[in-house]
């Protein structure tokens, strides 16, 4: 190894880590790449609790937990400024527990005049969401990776998706792997309203109340494979196409199904 190289590499270990930045109720997590961190369980009388409006920002509940003291309303953790929608793009949130909210996570877009989703791009991943009234929820919302999450036990009524587990509310090009969604009060994955292009493979969603996954009418083009639903009250696997449209279930493992096209 030549002397350019070792100065070079002794110069990049010296370089300090990016700060982390701790997360307290009412935050907007408003610096572009920032760090952010929970530095122990928080809870919060007011919603919503953190709100994320910068791009690429990444929020680490590090093994914490996020709840809400009094009823089961307002979101924990959402990209919105106040009560509206903002377009953040490339947020992470990831490893801890959200419990007791209306929504635990929400990515949202504002739609308008021409604009009815856009590519969010935010990474959400091993958090346990349980006793909220909707688990994850993407409106508008495009591009996104939901993996590793344990979304079980949210029964509550609060919300326009009261007991959805995972919901997708007209967004696309999202992929959703490796989740359980299980005891949810409604479905445990859902794509509704125009949500087109997405991918549902490996996930399990078990005893809930309404269906295990379910692709509601107008939602097309989904790839829906090697999921396993079981047990589920409604259907374990549920497409409200006609002849499944252009949805494309394979290799799942379920016990009901709507149609003859789900296999």
């Amino acid at each position: 190894m030549n002397s350019h190289r070792i100065f070079l590499l002794a110069c990049l270990a010296a370089l300090p880590a990016a700060a982390q930045i701790p997360v307290h109720c009412g935050d907007s997590l408003n610096i572009p790449g920032g760090q952010y961190v929970l530095t122990g369980n928080l809870t919060c009388p007011s919603v919503p609790a953190v709100h994320v409006t910068a791009d690429n920002v990444s929020f680490d509940l590090q093994g914490f937990t996020l709840s809400k003291s009094g009823p089961a309303v307002g979101t924990a953790i959402t990209t919105a400024a106040g009560p509206a929608c903002v377009i953040a793009t490339g947020a992470t949130i990831s490893n801890g527990t959200i419990s007791g909210f209306g929504i635990g996570v929400s990515i949202c877009v504002p739609t308008g005049p021409g604009v009815s989703s856009a590519s969010t791009q935010a990474v959400i991943h091993h958090l346990n969401l349980t006793g909220n009234s909707t688990g994850i929820a993407l409106y508008n919302a495009n591009d996104n990776e939901i993996h590793h999450n344990t979304v079980n036990g949210n029964t509550g009524t609060a919300g326009i998706t009261p007991g959805m587990g995972i919901v997708l509310v007209n967004s696309s090009g999202n992929n959703l792997h490796q989740n359980e969604a299980s005891g949810n009060g409604a479905d445990g994955v859902a794509l509704m309203f125009g949500s087109k292009d997405n991918n549902v493979m490996h996930n399990v969603a078990k005893n809930n109340t309404g269906s295990g996954i379910n692709v509601t009418s107008g939602s097309g083009d989904n790839v829906l494979k090697m999921n396993e639903a079981t047990t589920n009250g409604s259907f374990d696997l549920k497409d409200g196409n006609a002849a499944c449209g252009t949805n494309l279930w394979r290799s799942n493992t379920f016990v009901t199904k709507s149609q003859p096209c789900i296999n």
